[in-house]
Parts: C-alpha cells; structure tokens; sequence
C-alpha cells in the first residue's frame, strides 16, 4: 500500500531507496528542464548557476532526508545525481576525466549529504539529536507508565489517584 503525503511516497513497508529514487528523479526533471534555459548558458557566470542549484534543485534532493535512516546506497545515490547536475553547470562530463572535489571546489559546494545537517544553524533539533548526549540517569526498574497508556482517560484519573 501507497499514498502521497506532502511529496513523498508513504508506504506501509518504508522502502528508503525507492523514496530516494522518486526525489532523484524529480531533481533530474527539474536539472533536464534547466539544462538548455541555465546551465549552458555562456552569459550566465558559476556563482549565478550555483546559486540557482542550490536554491532549485538542492532543496528537492533533501526533501525529507532528516526523517530517514540514510544507508550507503542511498546516500550514493544522491551523491552522483549531485555530481551529474554540478558537472552539467560548469560544462563537463564524465569523459573529461575531473575529479568530483575540484568540481565541488570550482562550485564552491559541499557535500549533499553532509550539508543538509552540518550547515544548518547550531539550535536546530536535526542537529543537535546528531550531536547531542544525553544527560542524567535513568532510574531503575519499570516505568511508572506507559507512554500509550498517558493518553487514556482512566490512566489519568489513576495517576492522580496514586499522587
């Protein structure tokens, strides 16, 4: 079972490469339709066409990238639809033999997917679960309640029966 919710693909078996796949493709639409119009444009310099990428096709890349386990298939994945729009910007292609640093450095742009966290601001909640430790101790035994059982009626009244 399928549904859209909010641009991505809810599936009741969570298949992350298939999400991933669904936001590279529409990353590729949007890079093909720039193609002709931005990114083989002579009068157009580096700085504007990054800039466009990262305000057009950066954000359908990431899109939801915080709510999921990334794996290292998925993450590849993003990696080279970033390297295959980037190369397509400053006008080169595979068969020129560039390193991916030196178009990322020419770009002046990060990696996709160490960006998306690791540039954000410091209080951002992505952020700081990433970096955060936990603090305090857990007192020991069973808790005193079930974090389900808090949102019943009857668990209420109890609780405040036993307080």
């Amino acid at each position: 079972m399928s549904s859209k919710y909010l641009g991505v693909d809810v599936t009741s078996h969570r298949d992350i490469y298939q999400e991933t796949i669904y936001q590279v493709r529409k990353a590729a639409a949007t890079t093909g339709a720039l193609r002709d119009i931005v990114w083989r444009n002579k009068h157009i310099g580096i700085e504007t066409k990054t800039r466009i990428y990262k305000t057009c096709i950066t954000p359908i890349l990431t899109y939801a990238i915080e709510t999921r386990v990334d794996t290292k298939k998925t993450k590849q994945t993003l990696r080279t639809t970033e390297m295959k729009t980037l190369g397509c910007l400053i006008g080169k292609t595979r068969r020129d033999h560039v390193r991916n640093e030196d178009i990322r450095q020419q770009c002046n742009i990060q990696d996709i997917v160490r960006q998306h966290v690791t540039g954000k601001e410091k209080y951002r909640l992505a952020k700081i679960i990433r970096d955060g430790k936990p603090e305090g101790k857990r007192s020991s035994g069973r808790p005193q309640i079930r974090w389900q059982d808090s949102w019943s009626s009857e668990s209420q009244i109890r609780l405040n029966i036993t307080q």
